[in-house]
């Protein structure tokens, strides 16, 4: 035994009776009261239907001594009966923390305030403080309400549990629950909450387990998010978004283009992908294209992309078809989620075939039978001197046995784009794009009359469109 401590061993013959020290319950009687501080202390004794009783007691360091209490039952004026009722039968009656058997009881009780419990197992625990005066009988029918138990876990741990909407603690959590539909629900910041109706039945046990959703962002913030969408920007498509595309201009006249957000890769390179038509009357093609994203620093954004478009002259058979690749890089300003303005720079490379191959044992002398004007006269020598420096000035040749004319002409050139794009409508952008091939002399034979009869005489290497996006 430490030094500055004592043991109180404390006897009655009362039944039921309970010790105090210092207003503290330490349980029934007999009793060793251990590690007791030494000095003076009031240790009392009360029992059902006896009058209580204290006394000082002076504890000495390492010291143990009994102290008997011999209690004297109240007067009969003094008392009042106590009688406990209860629909279950078996379940067990205390009366001032002293078990005093099954229900029904009947009990003499001083006049004054009692505490009743009434327990059994499966069943919530009745409790109730009754007041008893003297010469009176109060009854107390106790409701047993069916009990189960509810064990709750949660990945991650920590999450608040509310039962029938009031909160009862934190996961992990055991505890008892009425029997009956109960509604658990289980929220955790930074995680969807996640709620689940059971069907509790007395004594058993019902266990919830359930991994938490980490949260999406917030109706306003898919709001915003929905509205800054872009499909000309550096910032990428987010997965599950969709842009829908529509533009007319110059060299082609109209184009339609689907993209679908892929989603980030290490919460970083963001990408996504396109799919597109376009027309210029004189070839029509079809496009793969995507973006991958590397810099996401609001306002400010960066990507690299890349489309591909392949395509020919519909409805005949003059052989002619081509195609485009472009890649380069993206930088792109975005304003108060309405307006992202972004500057492109890339290489277009192409590969284009104008004219059949000539096959001499065809009677017009070319593997198709629908060149156009301007093939025919190379191969018969009938172009006019205008026209054949022009044509060696677009494709490099204007004589009949050189590849470029019959076989496909190759180039390649820098562009600059400006493309602005303003969302004028929760799901809708108006977009314009202005670009060309700044100091650079290179004209695309495909954009001119001479190889496409609906492209003006000159390649002005300054295109421009503007367009509409749905966004959703």
């Amino acid at each position: 035994m430490s030094g500055g401590v004592g043991v109180i061993r404390v006897l009655s013959d009362a039944p039921g009776a309970r010790a105090f020290i210092d207003g503290v319950d330490m349980g029934p009687v007999p009793v060793d009261i251990k590690d007791v501080k030494a000095g003076e202390h009031i240790v009392q004794v009360k029992a059902p239907g006896f009058q209580p009783s204290e006394r000082r007691v002076t504890v000495v360091a390492g010291g143990s001594q009994i102290v008997k209490f011999d209690l004297n039952q109240e007067a009969a004026g003094d008392q009042g009966l106590l009688k406990v009722v209860s629909m279950v039968p078996e379940a067990q009656v205390f009366i001032d923390g002293a078990a005093v058997g099954k229900v029904p009881q009947e009990k003499r009780v001083s006049a004054g305030e009692h505490p009743v419990v009434v327990r059994l197992d499966g069943y919530k625990q009745f409790e109730q403080k009754v007041r008893v005066e003297a010469g009176q009988t109060v009854t107390v029918q106790a409701t047993l309400k069916p009990v189960g138990r509810l064990r709750i876990l949660s990945t991650p741990s920590q999450a608040t549990v509310l039962v029938n909407g009031l909160p009862v603690g934190k996961t992990p959590l055991d505890q008892e629950v009425e029997t009956g539909e109960t509604v658990v629900r289980l929220e955790l910041a930074g995680f969807q909450p996640f709620e689940q109706t059971l069907t509790i039945e007395g004594g058993k046990t019902q266990t919830l387990s359930r991994e938490l959703a980490v949260a999406g962002p917030s109706e306003a913030e898919m709001f915003a998010e929905q509205r800054g969408l872009s499909s000309f920007g550096a910032r990428t498509l987010p997965r599950g978004r969709s842009t829908v595309d529509f533009d007319v201009g110059y060299p082609y006249f109209g184009t339609g283009r689907i993209s679908v957000g892929a989603g980030k890769v290490s919460n970083m390179f963001g990408f996504d992908a396109s799919v597109g038509v376009r027309t210029m009357l004189a070839r029509s093609e079809i496009g793969l294209g995507g973006r991958m994203m590397f810099v996401d620093n609001e306002p400010f954004s960066a990507a690299a992309f890349t489309n591909l478009w392949w395509g020919s002259k519909l409805l005949d058979d003059s052989k002619r078809n081509g195609v485009t690749w472009d890649v380069g890089g993206l930088a792109s300003l975005t304003a108060f989620t309405h307006v992202t303005i972004t500057g492109r720079g890339y290489f277009e490379v192409w590969s284009d075939r104008h004219c059949p191959a000539l096959d001499s044992s065809m009677t017009n002398g070319f593997e198709g039978t629908d060149p156009i004007q301007v093939c025919t006269q190379l191969k018969d020598g009938t172009i006019s001197a205008q026209d054949a420096a022009r044509v060696k000035k677009l494709i490099g040749t204007n004589t009949p046995d050189n590849d470029n004319a019959f076989g496909r002409e190759n180039g390649a050139r820098f562009m600059l784009s400006i493309i602005g794009e303003i969302a004028f409508d929760q799901e809708w952008n108006v977009y314009f794009i202005l670009e060309g091939a700044p100091f650079q002399q290179t004209e695309r034979a495909l954009f001119t009359n001479l190889f496409s009869g609906s492209m003006p005489d000159t390649d002005y290497r300054i295109y421009a469109r503007v367009g509409l996006t749905y966004k959703f």
